[in-house]
């Protein structure tokens, strides 16, 4: 493999090093986690894998009555009826909770 190729991975095999968790994009388009990467393959089918939150949207009435739509992102049960109790929670807008993919590319990742 060139030089370049090696320049391309280095972050990822320095994430790896630090034990971060890679993925490889297979050709269905799904994401591999890799165990024990080679390297061999196109580096812009490399990732680290990225962080996911949880998300979720709810409705609140302020004292001079404007709406707001507001998002929690912590399912931390105590914080879900403190919310729910809460004089100007109105409802919830999201049924479940939604989860995000942060993206975490290798620049990033430091």
């Amino acid at each position: 493999m060139s030089p370049q190729h090696w320049k391309a991975v280095l972050p990822f095999v320095q994430a790896f090093a630090e034990g971060k968790t890679l993925q490889q994009k297979l050709l269905t388009g799904e994401w591999k986690t890799l165990t024990d990467p080679y390297f061999s393959g196109n580096p812009k089918t490399y990732r680290i894998k990225p962080i996911t939150i949880k998300s979720r949207r709810y409705l609140w009435k302020n004292d001079a009555g404007f709406f707001t739509i507001s998002i929690i992102n912590n399912p931390a049960t105590e914080q879900l009826k403190w919310l729910q109790d809460w004089e100007y929670f109105v409802k919830w807008i999201d049924e479940d909770w939604v989860e995000h993919e942060l993206p975490t590319t290798a620049e990033t990742v430091k």
